[in-house]
């Protein structure tokens, strides 16, 4: 064997190790062969492209954790894979721009028997040029008779996307080289009869890459929008990018389009197939909130912001200090949060900040005299549905001290009927009778006799078994609106007169409404909590000195006592 031959042989070994790895290295396939030198950053895109990796193992997820490489670490491949001292570091770094969980937010998750994930990056990160087009062509390294569908606000989106992927197959001769030895033939090659293995399809809409074999009425890529669907057609992987846009996120009824057009298009996918769904947060009500609060135990998460609490960027590359400074500026505080940050929470022009939170013990506040209170936000079951959950209840206790300064001692909000409401009513308040405190109850019963009926039964029934009946006050009306009976617990909030108990149950759920105010999907525990502006009294004060107690009594006797008909006194 001579020279030349020998050098043959160490470059087609190298190229089928280039080759094995774009098939299972998505930051590799779009770095170096999809043409992303200049813009890929590997602490940016490296873990991105590593999320995805599950769903490209879906039929042996355990495969997923055979493979490491170093741009999941945030490095480049000239700077090797890290010491697991510098991983710790990199993870530690990447934490700062996962917006905080406190806010509703959802923390990342890499489960590697997961295929399916919900990608929220801000805006101008590449991740549609990284998971649509990068991935839908990794998949076909892979895959060479499998259906895949981009999915997008409109149709005409989605045919973009398509057209990118095309100009690779079509233009792209690092790929397209890479496709003809996994392969054996071009993918964009015309059927003739010189080449029966050609494609015949390959249009702005859908195409069908050379690599299959098999007849499919689905073509290997296909399109689809809110505005375009594919009844009938059934697919291996679906890539939704980009579903909600300032179109359809600004009602509860767009939003609910883009929700039922995300569960729709389930009824596409195969059975165990993976699906990706990408995006930028546009509401606290979104379809990327219903899946962070109903999906979670079935999607992986990653989520970044665009800078950190304390400034530090993440994309600088393209995201600069002075582009976010101009975005901010002329998109307002709420729009920038959701565009750049991934948290519908705007903290500038927020009513009510974390900052002025306040927290107490129960230690702290053992020997305070505290009125104490259950505040009751009902839901209302909808006609036709008695008996049954429907919306969200909140009960808040929450107590007030002799400087009218309020507490909030529990919450609990959840979907409950009438009877659950009220069976939790007296559980509440049995417990803190246990303890030695007497709530006062504040019920909304307006625009349901119902409730006040059924409440009045339950205290009859009570009686009967011997039990007490609850101090329950009914509130028929209110005077003010709902805005306006949260927004008047602002003030208390920027005196640090609103204290929360720390370890308080629930109480993270009624931060994190007031946090996303007015802007909360929901806000049952607020409204709740602002009843005790309305029936919040002072504790009657007593003055501690047993001597002058007992003088001040005396003087009351005397001054109530019978006068003499005598005298006159």
């Amino acid at each position: 064997m001579d020279l030349a031959q020998i050098k043959a042989q160490a470059e087609a070994a190298a190229y089928q190790m280039v080759i094995e790895r774009c098939k299972v290295d998505l930051y590799y396939l779009c770095k170096y062969i999809l043409g992303g030198e200049e813009v890929l950053d590997a602490k940016v895109h490296g873990p991105l492209c590593r999320s995805m990796r599950p769903l490209l193992f879906y039929q042996h997820p355990e495969d997923v954790l055979q493979y490491e490489f170093p741009s999941d670490y945030g490095r480049e491949e000239e700077e090797g894979m890290p010491t697991e001292e510098q991983k710790q570091e990199f993870w530690e770094w990447q934490h700062q721009f996962e917006p905080n969980p406190d806010t509703g937010a959802i923390e990342d998750k890499f489960d590697h028997r997961l295929n399916q994930i919900l990608a929220l990056m801000p805006r101008g990160t590449l991740k549609s040029t990284v998971i649509t087009i990068g991935f839908a062509i990794q998949w076909h390294l892979n895959f060479p008779e499998d259906r895949v569908l981009l999915d997008s606000e409109t149709f005409t989106k989605s045919k973009a996307f398509l057209t990118e992927i095309k100009g690779h197959y079509q233009g792209n001769q690092k790929l397209r080289k890479l496709f003809y030895a996994i392969h054996g033939i071009m993918p964009d090659e015309k059927k003739s009869r010189e080449q029966p293995d050609g494609t015949e399809t390959w249009s702005t809409e859908m195409i069908v890459l050379t690599c299959r074999s098999k007849a499919r009425k689905e073509p290997s890529i296909d399109c689809a929008g809110i505005d375009v669907t594919k009844n009938g057609m059934h697919y291996d992987l679906i890539l939704m990018d980009d579903l909600h846009s300032e179109k359809n996120s600004k009602t509860a009824d767009q939003r609910q389009v883009v929700k039922d057009h995300y569960k729709l298009a389930f009824s596409l996918l195969d059975p165990g197939k993976s699906v990706a769904v990408i995006g930028t947060r546009w509401d606290d009500d979104d379809l990327y909130s219903a899946i962070i609060e109903e999906e979670q135990d079935e999607f992986n998460f990653i989520t970044r912001s665009a800078e950190s609490e304390e400034g530090v960027l993440f994309y600088p590359k393209k995201l600069d200090a002075g582009f976010l400074m101009k975005q901010r500026k002329k998109q307002g505080g709420y729009i920038y949060s959701c565009q750049y940050l991934n948290n519908p929470v705007d903290d500038e022009t927020a009513d009510f900040k974390r900052e002025n939170f306040s927290y107490r013990t129960l230690k702290d506040i053992e020997n305070t005299a505290i009125n104490w209170y259950g505040l009751v936000d009902p839901s209302y079951t909808r006609p036709g549905t008695t008996g049954k959950k429907s919306d969200y209840a909140a009960i808040v206790i929450g107590g007030m001290d002799g400087l009218g300064e309020i507490y909030a001692r529990l919450v609990k909000r959840w979907k409950a009927s009438y009877a659950d409401i009220i069976d939790s009513m007296f559980e509440l308040d049995d417990q803190f009778f246990a303890m030695g405190i007497t709530l006062t109850w504040q019920l909304e019963v307006i625009g349901t006799k119902t409730l006040e009926h059924d409440l009045e039964q339950a205290q009859m029934k009570r009686q009967l078994e011997g039990k007490r009946r609850i101090r329950v006050i009914l509130v028929r009306q209110h005077p003010n609106s709902k805005e306006d009976r949260i927004k008047a617990l602002s003030p208390y909030y920027e005196r640090h007169t609103a204290h929360h108990i720390i370890g308080a149950p629930g109480i993270g759920t009624l931060e994190r409404e007031l946090m996303r105010y007015p802007k909360a999907k929901n806000d049952d525990a607020s409204d709740a909590w602002s009843g005790i502006l309305r029936i919040g009294r002072k504790p009657r004060r007593e003055n501690p000195d047993p001597k002058a107690r007992q003088k001040h009594k005396d003087r009351i006797t005397m001054l109530n006592k019978p006068r003499s008909p005598m005298v006159g006194y």
